[in-house]
């Protein structure tokens, strides 16, 4: 089919029409794509799409429609897995959530095949993919932190480092009341610098207190020194710390494995997502539009009742008229 002229879009108001469409999408792939929505090829593909657009009204009007809930957009995501990357924790629940999210458009449609059988072909081929999506989902907490089950060793990893934690705090604490070092702390508190538990120390009183120094105050009048009796503690949080991140890196190419291993049908499942997303987008307009599903015959032109699609949107009072163009002729509108 030969395409219009982008002014004769304009004029028409086709933009402003596809701007309905989309916000009537629920993805952002959805949206986006329907702004850019191009005119069917042939007849037959044009039938077919009005075919499916009725078929999501029918399911609509049954107060029935697809859930698209949870269906993200991670192509990123999905392509970088695809070369070998390491999603982070956000980026993996984002694509187990729009994994389960398709996994339920396909199930809902397809226990929907008597009212919409063309839309229920659609969805048939999402693979369910729980073997992705379930590891991805069980392995962390509903704030996005990896949960200590996540493997058998990052619990116990974790409660290493937090004893360790809790010990070195006691004991910088204890310090602070240390006749060798109190007297010569500009503060009685203890804090981090680099990482490191420090206690604030007057600048002039440096040498007093045996340890090492990680920063200085704005100021200049104090010194933040890493006492020397916390030094081997601070070195074995620092290692337990380590061995945590180590950790839940490991777990994280993991997960990110399984996705790499189904980039192919994770895909398929949000390329078929975003082409119900434009139908059913395409059926909430028809019903604000009160609109009839048209008959594509070859011949005269027959338009029954016809309204200006964006005059009905604005709410203005819209007169129908029946318009005829018999096969040959032309309608010339002044």
């Amino acid at each position: 089919m030969t395409q219009l002229a982008s002014k004769t879009l304009a004029d028409l108001g086709w933009p402003t029409i596809l701007a309905q469409l989309s916000t009537r999408c629920h993805t952002a792939r959805g949206m986006r794509e329907a702004e850019n929505l191009a005119f069917c090829a042939s007849p037959a593909e044009a039938r077919r799409r009005i075919e499916l657009v009725a078929e999501g009204r029918r399911l609509r009007a049954l107060e029935d429609p697809p859930p698209f809930g949870g269906i993200r957009e991670i192509d990123d995501e999905v392509a970088r897995a695809a070369k070998g990357g390491v999603l982070e924790c956000e980026e993996l629940i984002a694509v187990a959530e729009t994994i389960m999210g398709c996994a339920l458009l396909r199930c809902h449609l397809v226990g929907r095949a008597t009212p919409a059988p063309g839309l229920a072909a659609i969805a048939a081929p999402i693979a369910e993919l729980t073997h992705v999506s379930g590891p991805i989902r069980d392995s962390f907490a509903d704030n996005g932190r990896l949960v200590d089950q996540a493997s058998a060793a990052l619990g116990p990893l974790r409660r290493a480092a937090s004893a360790l934690r809790d010990e070195l705090s006691a004991r910088t604490s204890s310090l602070l009341d240390d006749p060798t070092i109190a007297p010569h702390l500009t503060d009685r508190f203890a804090t981090q610098r680099n990482d490191r538990y420090v206690v604030p120390v007057r600048t002039a009183a440096r040498s007093r207190v045996a340890g090492i120094v990680h920063d200085t105050s704005q100021s200049g009048h104090t010194v933040f020194v890493e006492p020397a009796e916390i030094v081997e503690l601070n070195n074995r949080l620092k290692m337990a710390e380590a061995d945590v991140a180590a950790e839940e890196q490991r777990i994280l190419a993991e997960l990110s494995g399984y996705v790499r291993e189904e980039v192919a049908a994770i895909r398929l499942a949000t390329d078929t997502a975003t082409a119900l997303d434009l139908l059913d987008g395409g059926a909430a307009l028809a019903d604000a539009l009160d609109a009839s599903s048209p008959d594509l015959v070859d011949g005269a032109l027959e338009l029954v009742r016809a309204r200006h699609p964006l005059m009905v949107l604005s709410g203005r009072a819209c007169v129908p008229n029946d318009i005829v163009v018999a096969a040959g002729t032309v309608l010339v509108l002044s």
